[in-house]
């Protein structure tokens, strides 16, 4: 709307010009007054093209810039949700196989094989800890 205005304005200055032409021509009016009104008009009507044109890009910006900032949002949450639903699948197989390596590493029987197990509990606490810094 504001557009439509600010253009309708710079097409009534801009048909001042051969007015003032033709009254000067005609010595209707003076030409120090006519050199006035020609540049007053001529500043007024460039500020309000300008004006249009910046209203105008803004306008068309902010509905591009809206509807990209509503589909990132919504790729977003996407992404979080994929996120959370794949490290839940694998965060509880994953937490069963640390109690088990925990659980054997105290059985007398698997005493040889206790520095074995507690190396990979030791490498499974580092994947928990990775599993956990992405997810947070």
């Amino acid at each position: 709307r504001h557009v439509r205005l600010l253009g309708l304005s710079v097409a009534a200055l801009w048909t001042l010009f051969p007015v003032l032409w033709f009254l000067g021509a005609a010595g209707a009016i003076a030409d120090a007054t006519q050199r006035l009104t020609t540049e007053s008009c001529d500043v007024l009507s460039k500020g309000f093209f300008l004006s249009a044109l910046m209203l105008f890009h803004f306008q068309r910006d902010s509905g591009e810039h809206r509807a990209r900032v509503v589909d990132l949002q919504q790729a977003n949450s996407a992404q979080k949700l994929f996120l959370r639903f794949v490290f839940h699948e694998v965060r509880v197989p994953f937490h069963s196989v640390l109690l088990g390596l925990e659980c054997l590493a105290e059985e007398e029987e698997l005493r040889p094989y206790r520095p074995l197990l507690q190396t990979l509990t030791v490498a499974a606490g580092m994947m928990d800890r990775a599993i956990n810094d992405v997810l947070t």
